[in-house]
This record gives structure tokens, C-alpha cells and sequence, in this order.
């Protein structure tokens, strides 16, 4: 059986020429230290702050327009328009 210095969790073992490796641990290396820990100098950063939503645009009719827009017809225009047309028929 072979544990690893580095990795403190993993563990090799040989037998009838066979051989397992198998890993139990935290993720951390071992870094040594005065305290004999295995994350002495594993310090986790806060995340940063949740920024707000920035202000939306307001729209803008593009600058080069390939077709002229089309304009809106007033709904007073509308109603007028149609009144006529029914005069027509």
C-alpha cells in the first residue's frame, strides 16, 4: 500500500500484480505549514458583489434606413378613411 504525500486521500495498493488507486479526500494538496494541516495556506476569497441591471437604451430609428419608415396613421385619420371608403362601395 502507497498513500501519496502530495495528495493526502489517495491511496495505491498492489497485489497479485494487480493495482487500485483510489481517492478520498478534499481537493487540496498537501502544503505543509506550522500547524501540520493540509490547507495552512488555503485562504477562500469572497465572492464579489451582485452588480445591478444596467439602464436599458431607449430606442432609436436606425441611422441609415435602407427603406423610408412608414408612418402611423392617427386614429382619427383612420376612422375617417374608412367612413370614405365605405361611402364608396
Amino acid at each position: 500500500m502507497i498513500r501519496s504525500l502530495q495528495w493526502p486521500g489517495s491511496v495505491t495498493i498492489y497485489a497479485n500484480n494487480r493495482t487500485m488507486s483510489i481517492y478520498v479526500g478534499n481537493g487540496l494538496k498537501y502544503e505543509g505549514g506550522s500547524t501540520g494541516s493540509s490547507a495552512a495556506s488555503y485562504f477562500p476569497v469572497f465572492p464579489p458583489k451582485v452588480m445591478q441591471d444596467p439602464v436599458e437604451f431607449k430606442e432609436q430609428p436606425e441611422p441609415n434606413p435602407k427603406e423610408l419608415p412608414v408612418q402611423a396613421v392617427p386614429a382619427e385619420n383612420q376612422q375617417e378613411e374608412e367612413a370614405k371608403g365605405e361611402e364608396a362601395e
